[in-house]
């Protein structure tokens, strides 16, 4: 006879089965981390409150003396060929002092104190392109995973979020359609002379172009000066290029401090040139359309990836 107490005895059974296999899943950590590409804190920053550098869960804990090392599950979402893609990654913080017991964690969460080894490691279960290419490092496969420097947490512009397109002009007519469908939708005819405005899933792109001669001084261009400050709060273009279209509003192409030097530097006019920004704003004093450019490269970031796949080691 099957009785209660035999059923809940099956499912307590069961639960534990269910937790022992869950926990196999999450691989060991490493107890020798140095034969990794690790990212390292400040020696200056010892002693300093660790915060978490991403959201996740906390999955595994593993004290050593008066020090815990942890993994965290993390999830980012980003773009590869123009589709969003979903990375599930673990991050691993070695050597946490006073370690402050948590489980669901946000970015800047407080875990602990910085001692003079803590260090992290990320690791993944595919050579994801985020990752790779977020890593000023090769990535090493070991025991099935592959492990990387978490660059990605402190690079300065994250180009994978920006969705790549085939055609800028799509875009440029894309963004002025639906600033005009919003102000059909408001019931009002005004017209500003900034309309500011950022849909980040369609306005921060990445497209290929080229480029015949160098953005001009923005001096010459004064009104540009206006959408900066309204948007940021400053000036922060030194240089404008006007981008050739047959399309009603005349799009504009903003750079940042020091961008022409760095052109100059590493661009040769007349050939293929990736640029990552974002469409800030409609000037209808002049009819433009405002693109800001975040940051460039010469190489796509397939390219670069593919390369970044062929440096991979194991251990």
């Amino acid at each position: 006879m099957f009785t209660l107490k035999k059923s809940a005895a099956v499912l307590f059974s069961f639960f534990i089965l269910l937790t022992s296999l869950y926990a196999e899943k999450i691989a060991k950590i490493p107890s020798a981390p140095t034969q990794f590409n690790l990212l390292g804190y400040n020696p200056n920053s010892v002693g300093s409150e660790l915060t978490s550098p991403v959201d996740g869960k906390i999955i595994k804990e593993q004290k050593s003396g008066k020090k815990t090392t942890i993994v965290i599950s993390c999830t980012h979402y980003y773009y590869w060929k123009g589709n969003e893609e979903k990375c599930d990654y673990e991050m691993i913080i070695y050597n946490i002092k006073n370690y402050k017991k948590a489980s669901e964690i946000k970015e800047g969460d407080v875990l602990g104190e910085i001692a003079d080894d803590s260090v992290l490691l990320g690791r993944c279960k595919t050579a994801d392109p985020y990752l790779v290419l977020g890593s000023s490092y090769p990535a090493i496969k070991y025991d099935g995973l592959y492990y990387l420097q978490p660059g990605w947490i402190v690079q300065v512009t994250d180009t994978l979020s920006y969705r790549q397109v085939e055609s800028f002009d799509d875009c440029v007519e894309d963004y002025y359609a639906r600033w005009e469908a919003d102000l059909e939708d408001s019931a009002t005819n005004e017209v500003r002379y900034n309309s500011l405005f950022t849909y980040t899933e369609f306005d921060s792109i990445c497209f290929k172009t080229k480029l015949d001669e160098l953005p001009g001084p923005l001096n010459s261009y004064g009104t540009l000066y206006l959408t900066s400050a309204s948007y940021f709060g400053r000036n922060i273009w030194e240089s404008f290029t006007v981008v050739k279209s047959d399309f009603k509003y005349t799009p504009v192409m903003c750079w940042q401090t020091n961008f022409r030097s760095y052109l100059e530097d590493e661009y040769e006019l007349g050939t293929d040139i990736y640029i990552y920004g974002t469409f800030l704003a409609l000037d209808h004093t002049e009819k433009r359309i405002i693109f800001n450019v975040r940051d460039f490269s010469t190489r796509s970031d397939e390219t670069r990836y593919e390369e970044r796949l062929k440096d991979i080691k194991e251990l």
